[in-house]
């Protein structure tokens, strides 16, 4: 009896430690994804495209591009990588020149404006939008009607690291000849466990399809299914073509249908040497007990690719008396250089409820601001929508509505065009340095706690046949 006791409580122990586990990860990358996109300024180009005077960007928009790279890889649970300055001056000469002549190319004609070797080197190793360099990660994520999904793929490389960051009108994000080591088997985009939802609507995945990408794993003859809720969703799957980042991968796309907030997606891929399994859980991030309530972005500078400004967050609950989240704060003013105004926000947000402390008043969430751009045939990006909370002891936020911008040069709309790097820019090898993009395989935030659950009977079905032979 005190045998069949005991190891029941280790099963409610292990359970519980697994429950706390899965409600800490959702907490961290709410927090995580709102804290890193509070402030998405672009900085300043301080260059002359007459003078051909590549110039730099001006703090905080290479920071910010480096911190929205991070961002998407933390989620993926990839490593972090960092910038060098000798590729980021490089990477600058390149945005010079995307900027200046009129289109996108990675392998520059020596004819071209403001034409330097260090710049027509960066062109041919890096990811290149017509975008300014911190929204085209978004837009490199997202990588809407690209057929080698390659921004993306470079984005959560397994080489990845260190990089280059410059960015003019249009930007360059070197990639190539990367020293990262992450090992993983397989990378996955939207990744395991809990992703929150803001991530589907910023990247459009359900429009611009889901990834899986691997240098080990040969996934060309891959079939895959995504059940909700034990219920098969029709998909549609594409080989994507080598060596754009990984060795190997592949585009879901849900076909008729779209990811719900609070669902969980199990996906499964047979047909390949290592099967793969993995679930992916859509968080609505202001249901999440003690989170963080969101900040509304910052306004872009510039009048050519005027900033989107953020959406606010909504106040977090904390769970038994716990700190509540702080409401969402509206985006800053951006300036626009060439006539563009940044978009405007409102401070609001107080403290969420708690279960089981004093109750505090729901604060309102700040408005976001609307960014235009002035210059022609260049970018705009949206203004994100901040939905007014009510508030005990302070007023509502408006809501601001921007509208979406078309990318220059046939690139990708709303945030620049971007375009991907062709394949087998080659090392000696002869395949496109970098190679392997990978992640460990995946696992459900909510199957976690069952499947402890499922080992510790059977620990306890063991215990108790020995205890009976004794």
């Amino acid at each position: 009896m005190r045998i069949r006791t005991s190891v029941f409580s280790i099963c409610l122990a292990i359970g519980a430690v697994a429950g706390v586990a899965h409600a800490q990860r959702s907490a961290q990358v709410c927090q995580r994804w709102a804290a890193d996109r509070v402030d998405r300024g672009e900085g300043t180009w301080t260059g002359n495209a007459d003078a051909c005077m590549a110039g730099d960007v001006t703090e905080p928009g290479r920071t910010n591009a480096l911190k929205i790279l991070n961002l998407y890889r933390f989620l993926a649970e990839m490593p972090e990588v960092t910038t060098d300055p000798v590729r980021n001056q490089k990477a600058q000469e390149c945005a010079l020149m995307q900027s200046v002549n009129g289109g996108l190319s990675h392998t520059p004609p020596t004819t071209w404006k403001c034409y330097t070797a260090d710049g027509a080197e960066a062109s041919g190793k890096s990811n290149i939008s017509g975008g300014k360099g911190v929204s085209s990660m978004d837009a490199y994520m997202t990588d809407r009607n690209v057929a080698q999904m390659g921004h993306r793929r470079w984005v959560l490389a397994n080489s990845l690291g260190p990089v280059g960051l410059g960015s003019a009108t249009a930007s360059c994000f070197w990639n190539l000849d990367g020293t990262g080591k992450a090992g993983k088997a397989f990378v996955a985009w939207p990744p395991s466990g809990p992703v929150p939802f803001d991530v589907f609507r910023v990247n459009s995945l359900d429009t611009a399809g889901w990834t899986i990408q691997s240098d080990s794993i040969n996934l060309g003859t891959a079939t895959v299914t995504v059940a909700d809720a034990g219920q098969d969703r029709p998909v549609t799957v594409s080989v994507l073509p080598a060596n754009y980042g990984s060795r190997y991968a592949i585009k879901i796309l849900p076909n008729g249908w779209t990811s719900q907030a609070g669902h969980t997606y199990a996906v499964s891929v047979q047909g390949t040497a290592m099967p793969i399994a993995y679930s992916v859980e859509v968080v609505d991030c202001a249901n999440i007990d003690g989170g963080a309530g969101g900040s509304g972005g910052t306004g872009g500078t510039g009048g050519v690719d005027a900033g989107t400004a953020g959406q606010g967050g909504g106040a977090g609950t904390g769970a038994s008396g716990g700190a509540a989240g702080s409401g969402g704060r509206g985006g800053a003013a951006g300036s626009g250089a060439s006539g563009g105004t940044g978009g405007t926000g409102t401070t609001g947000g107080a403290a969420g409820s708690g279960a089981a402390g004093g109750a505090g008043g729901n604060g309102g969430s700040g408005g976001a601001g609307t960014g235009t751009g002035a210059t022609g045939g260049a970018t705009t990006g949206s203004g994100g929508g901040g939905a007014g909370g009510a508030g005990a002891s302070g007023g509502s936020g408006g809501s601001g509505q921007g509208g979406s911008g078309t990318g220059a040069s046939g690139g990708v709309s709303g945030a620049g065009g971007s375009d991907a790097g062709a394949s087998g820019r080659a090392s000696s090898g002869g395949v496109e340095q970098g190679g392997c993009s990978c992640s460990t395989p995946g696992r459900s935030g909510r199957s976690l706690p069952i499947a402890l659950g499922v080992v510790a009977f059977a620990i306890a079905a063991g215990a108790r046949r020995r205890h009976r032979r004794k």
